[in-house]
């Protein structure tokens, strides 16, 4: 079955057992592709979204459980969307075995104050290939147009999602990145970071950890940086990827603190949603980038080497970015 521009999503499942969502096309929609909504277990499979103003596939608002029932998102393929993957408040979710890839982001786990169970806690991103999320759907001719009106204001401007990113933990707890590869994002390869301006402590980034991951495809298609992690919340560790570039260019706290190894020291992290400083500033700058395509300017751009057929995206012809 396939959902074409809809003005809203093309599957939605709500307050489900269970479901199934098998061999569906999910296509240029307003908001999702396959969406589910406060719903206990489930699993979504050998299914294509592409063109989506915010994710081609999502899992939000998961109740809490004292025996989880495991929610698989397995055999996907997710790209050209303003997102691969968004789960906002979800939990007991393994993302596996998919490939998402010429995104704005490729998967992102969420926490926001707009749905309930906050927060978004124990979940699994396993033997993916993430990779070329560089799509920047902010230049005025983008065949796609994000339904996002932002995340909030700072100083003045909207926070809107980075761009160029492969796998962003947002507000997570207790989320396992393992055994993936991710290459050819022009600024992270992953990410984890709080939200800074809550005032609820609930939007904490902290206990995730980053182990065994192929970073870069060996050199030959890099990330600007592997890893950016904020220095929020205790816990957050790297552990055997194989390649390590990690994002301080502030220069605030050491690169030791900051990016620990498996398991975190007690010392590591500030415990709180205001993680260091300037990695803070400098995370800040980029998501209130004014106006938001101008979030390209800190991309590392390169060429991709062939990979499965796929072809780049190629936003040359979405128009120059300008205020």
């Amino acid at each position: 079955m396939k959902a074409t521009n809809y003005v809203a999503n093309g599957f939605f499942f709500h307050d489900c057992k269970g479901y199934e969502m098998r061999n569906l096309v999910a296509a240029y929609n307003r908001s999702y592709g396959l969406f589910a909504f406060n719903r206990v277990g489930g699993r979504m499979t050998n299914s294509v979204g592409y063109g989506q103003g915010d994710s081609a596939y999502y899992v939000g608002a998961t109740p809490f459980q004292k025996n989880p029932k495991w929610t698989s998102l397995d055999h996907l393929d997710g790209h050209v969307n303003v997102l691969g993957y968004s789960g906002t408040n979800s939990k007991y979710v393994n993302i596996h075995d998919s490939a998402f890839y010429n995104n704005g982001v490729g998967v992102v786990p969420n926490t926001l104050d707009s749905e309930p169970f906050e927060p978004n806690g124990t979940g699994i991103i396993e033997h993916n290939m993430i990779f070329w999320n560089d799509f920047n759907y902010f230049l005025p001719n983008s065949p796609v147009k994000t339904v996002s009106g932002g995340l909030g204001e700072f100083n003045g401007h909207p926070i809107n999602y980075p761009t160029g990113v492969g796998v962003i933990l947002f507000g997570t707890d207790g989320w396992v990145v393992k055994d993936n590869r991710i290459f050819g994002n022009f600024f992270w390869g992953a990410a984890s970071f709080s939200n800074g301006l809550d005032n609820t402590g609930k939007q904490l980034s902290q206990r995730n950890r980053f182990i065994d991951n192929k970073m870069g495809r060996n050199g030959t298609d890099t990330n600007r940086f592997d890893f950016f992690n904020d220095g929020s919340g205790k816990g957050t560790c790297f552990e055997g990827n194989s390649s390590s570039t990690f994002d301080n260019r502030p220069m605030g706290a050491s690169t030791a603190a900051l990016y620990p190894g498996c398991p975190a020291p007690n010392s590591s992290g500030t415990g709180v949603v205001l993680g260091d400083g300037p990695q803070f500033g400098e995370l800040a700058g980029y998501v209130t980038s004014d106006p938001a395509c101008k979030q390209e300017d800190s991309w590392v751009e390169h060429s991709h080497p062939a990979f499965s057929g796929i072809a780049p995206i190629d936003t040359k012809n979405f128009g120059n970015c300008s205020l």
